[in-house]
């Protein structure tokens, strides 16, 4: 059966999915919420209810949302910024109380929010080196005087020192990201001056703290950060410099490296990209600045051994790979052609475990931008958010079809016509459109300040768990039915002499599967096109254009052509399908000025006069320009006279 479009009935709910979710400062003004951030069972957010921004909480629940304390009374606030969640409930900010911007520490509570111990020293590279975990703050530290760095922790009483580098490994620029987190590890990474990458990492001890990964170099190639397959091996990359080949290496972080695979550098600039690690296996993308693509171009999977480094084939039909990514521990491909939607796969790094992502019964299997992914939340699972293009319908999905659903948008905030929901997301923090700051999931739901027509920014609340599924579902309401309402060739053009494009029009808005749109000639072979199809004052209007060997000067060959419209291929946003395929003719030959399919005597000598002139020039016409190089010759005058007298 083929993808249809459909209306799913959600369960019954006595307000909207999405609503506001607290009035701190009632009226127009609003309270402009900030610095939205979960940390355990707690979201944290800054808010102005007045008399300046403080520190604010909530369990979720409207009783208990409050404002933590109120560090500077009176007009002007605290105005807390920079927070860092470091799990447990605990997130660090800075806010003044009238001393000046200091570090503060707060578990949701007014007593246990305070003044934090100074820090050991100056953050290196702005605080980019900074992040939250297990209930403390890592920093690292640079002596601006000896260029001494230090990796420090805090739990807001006491800096403890993990490692002092001192100055011997010449520090450069941090590698972004700078500072990350795992489940059981703190991880750093940076640059020193002579190139070389290094990784250490920490479970919050001094005895803890070690290297990671150092002296990235092999056969004096210098080696990009690598990703961990199995605890202590990790594969790296490199990327060719002066003479050197593009290569894939393992190692133990150490000395110890075996080379996977060498990439021929010429003549096509190959280089590796995009690691990242799922399932025991690394992935990435071998990719090249030269056209065309060499065989190499694509997605390799490796299992750590030479024998095991393999490029990924695509699913038949999957088209061309333009991201990839592991979210969850699943690797995401995102693939496109240029007659379908883009489509997203999840795959395991094998053929047999690669699979079409699930989207809700009914819904076309593309055409989906991906908008977030929320990760794992102890044992509930880490799931991904899709928006349509054309609508801004939203579904998540687990990886699996049970865990697959609608998202209600119903409540959300009043937003430009074809603007989706969510305009950008990182990790838990997601960007609403049109929303004055981020805003964060949590708890199945996604906080963010949401204004409305009448009201200023307030903190709103839109649930994303999935509706509990219809006792009966309904079947999906029939619509209007999507018909073609008009075919124009050239842009409506008498001539036939060079076709270089054909629009098709629709009575609104559709969705286009791959193969929708088709030509094949007389004999009834399929003519190589490219379809781009936009939407011009609420209705669909996809233009096809000619492509491969046969199409010189971008013009199909001479011939007779029909072009249909798979009508099992066509669907209105309403789910239903064409009722019927759409059909029409169209011939081309060259020297055909007036569109009767014979070559018109006086081609010749309106061509003859028209020789030398040049595209944008009163004398030139693009229907004598044969190859479309923008001058009109002798080659394009033989090509008229070849033609002499001939019918299509």
């Amino acid at each position: 059966m083929p993808p249809r479009l459909a209306v799913q009935q959600l369960e019954a709910r006595d307000t909207p999915a999405a609503t506001q979710f607290a009035d701190i400062m009632p009226g127009v003004w609003g309270s402009y919420p900030q610095n939205i951030t979960p940390s355990g069972q707690t979201l944290f957010f800054s808010a102005d209810n007045g008399h300046g921004y403080e520190l604010y909480a909530t369990d979720g629940t409207a009783a208990g949302t409050r404002m933590v304390k109120d560090v500077r009374a009176g007009l002007g606030g605290s105005n807390p910024t920079a927070f860092f969640a470091a799990g447990n409930g605990i997130v660090f900010f800075t806010a003044d109380d009238g001393g000046g911007a200091a570090l503060w520490r707060s578990n949701g509570t007014a007593g246990g929010t305070f003044k934090a111990a100074p820090l050991a020293g100056v953050l290196a590279d702005g605080g980019q080196e900074t992040v939250g975990w297990e209930g403390n703050l890592f920093y690292v530290t640079r002596d601006l005087s000896t260029n001494r760095i230090a990796w420090w922790k805090t739990d807001g009483t006491t800096n403890t020192l993990l490692k002092d580098f001192g100055t011997t490994l010449g520090i450069g620029p941090p590698i972004s990201p700078a500072i990350r987190t795992t489940d059981d590890a703190v991880v750093l990474t940076w640059q020193a001056s002579d190139g070389r990458t290094v990784v250490w990492q920490t479970d919050g001890t001094t005895a803890g703290t070690r290297p990671q990964q150092q002296n990235l170099t092999a056969n004096g190639v210098t080696l990009d950060t690598g990703v961990e397959i199995s605890p202590g091996r990790f594969v790296f990359g490199s990327t060719p410099t002066n003479g050197s080949t593009a290569s894939v290496w393992v190692g133990d972080g150490g000395n110890a490296r075996q080379l996977l695979k060498a990439f021929d550098a010429t003549p096509y600039n190959l280089y590796v990209s995009n690691l990242f690690a799922v399932g025991g296996k690394g992935f990435f993308r071998v990719d090249s600045n030269s056209y065309p693509k060499p065989s190499d171009v694509g997605l390799w999977v490796t299992d750590g051994t030479a024998a095991g480094t393999k490029k990924f084939d695509l699913p038949a039909g999957a088209g061309n790979l333009y991201a990839a990514t592991n979210y969850g521990g699943t690797a995401l491909l995102a693939t496109y052609s240029q007659t379908s939607l883009p489509a997203y796969w999840l795959s395991d790094g094998t053929a047999a475990g690669t699979r079409p992502l699930p989207v809700p019964a009914g819904a076309p299997t593309a055409g989906w931008i991906f908008a977030a992914y929320v990760p794992a939340d102890g044992a509930a699972p880490g799931f991904f958010l899709f928006q349509e293009w054309q609508t801004g319908r939203v579904f998540r999905t687990d990886g699996t079809p049970g865990g697959t659903a609608w998202v209600d948008t119903n409540g959300l905030p009043p937003r430009r016509p074809n603007e989706l929901p969510i305009a950008n997301a990182v990790g838990d923090q997601i960007t609403m459109t049109g929303a004055t700051a981020t805003g964060a999931y949590f708890n199945g739901s996604i906080y963010f300040p949401g204004r409305t027509d009448v009201q200023r920014p307030e903190l709103w609340k839109w649930d994303v768990v999935p509706p509990a599924p219809p006792v009966a579902p309904p079947a999906p309401p029939a619509g209007p039915t999507p018909t073609v309402t008009g075919v124009v060739v050239n842009d409506g053009a008498a001539q036939r002499s060079m076709v270089t494009k054909v629009t098709v029009s629709f009575d609104q808005v559709v969705a286009l599967g791959t193969n929708a749109v088709t030509v094949v000639g007389a004999d009834g072979g399929a003519v190589p096109i490219a379809v781009q199809a936009v939407v011009v004052g609420g209705k669909t209007v996809a233009t096809v254009t000619f492509t491969g060997p046969t199409a010189i000067g971008g013009s199909v060959a001479d011939g007779v052509y029909t072009l249909r419209v798979n009508a099992a291929k066509v669907w209105g946003l309403n789910g239903t399908a064409m009722a019927a395929d759409a059909t029409a003719g169209f011939t081309r030959l060259f020297g055909d000025l007036d569109g009767d399919r014979a070559y018109n005597r006086e081609a010749r000598w309106m061509l003859h006069d028209a020789l030398g002139s040049t595209a944008g020039t009163p004398r030139y016409d693009a229907a004598f320009d044969f190859n479309s190089d923008g001058v009109i010759d002798a080659a394009d005058e033989l090509q008229v006279v070849r033609r002499w007298l001939k019918t299509v």
